[in-house]
């Protein structure tokens, strides 16, 4: 997926948002020895690639990955969310709006769980609101990002440790009618089960169970 061909249509499509960008000095050396890196590796070094390359000024390189990213899907729009989760930490507001808007065109639950790490308080309060959006893909984030044990992650033990930070997510999840969203809601369910089981149990018996999306849940989880 992160091969020369991408990484020419990236470099047009950040040359066409910003004059000043070089889109062939970019893909020599995004593609420079690649082939010893593996998928996740590939993603992050695309990442920091464009760093070099993309404004100095965060925001002002922020705000071209929004313009050029609805021209992107699926795994490799990762990437864009990843450049915001490594390089947005002075900017948290900014930061966390772009990865609301850049969660619609792949997923940024990766990259909200570096401001989840940093300040879990002030993200978790920017997540709650995100999990009454009428934007499923914004709902799911609320979710899946605050998972205690997501895949292919780094865990948050202070989630871990204390379920109670994302139990108003959950509530305000538990009887959506997406199935991306519930298939989210109850995995993060299923993330607590494995050291937060009488508190799990607790929480999805006090749900109504005749509601068929929460019912759903709770038999997936």
């Amino acid at each position: 997926m992160f091969n020369k061909k991408f990484y020419e249509r990236l470099g047009v499509a950040f040359s066409k948002a910003d004059k000043n960008f070089n889109p062939d000095k970019f893909v020599k050396e995004a593609v420079k020895d690649t082939e010893r890196l593996s998928l996740n590796q590939r993603l992050r070094n695309t990442s920091l690639t464009l760093q070099k390359h993309l404004p100095a000024d965060y925001k002002k390189a922020a705000s071209l990955i929004l313009n050029v990213a609805p021209a992107f899907n699926g795994y490799t729009a990762l990437v864009f969310p990843d450049f915001v989760g490594l390089y947005g930490h002075d900017y948290v507001e900014f930061s966390l709006d772009a990865l609301k808007e850049l969660t619609q065109y792949s997923s940024s639950e990766f990259a909200i769980r570096e401001y989840l790490k940093r300040d879990v308080n002030k993200t978790l309060k920017v997540m709650y609101r995100w999990a009454e959006n009428k934007n499923p893909h914004v709902r799911r984030l609320a979710s899946e990002g605050s998972r205690p044990r997501l895949p292919w992650s780094f865990s948050l033990e202070q989630i871990a440790k204390n379920p109670d930070l994302t139990k108003p997510i959950l509530e305000r999840l538990k009887a959506d009618p997406e199935l991306y969203v519930k298939k989210s809601v109850a995995n993060h369910l299923n993330d607590f089960s494995k050291n937060q089981s009488g508190w799990m149990l607790d929480l999805i018996n006090s749900w109504d169970k005749k509601n068929e999306h929460t019912a759903w849940i709770i038999k997936h989880a």
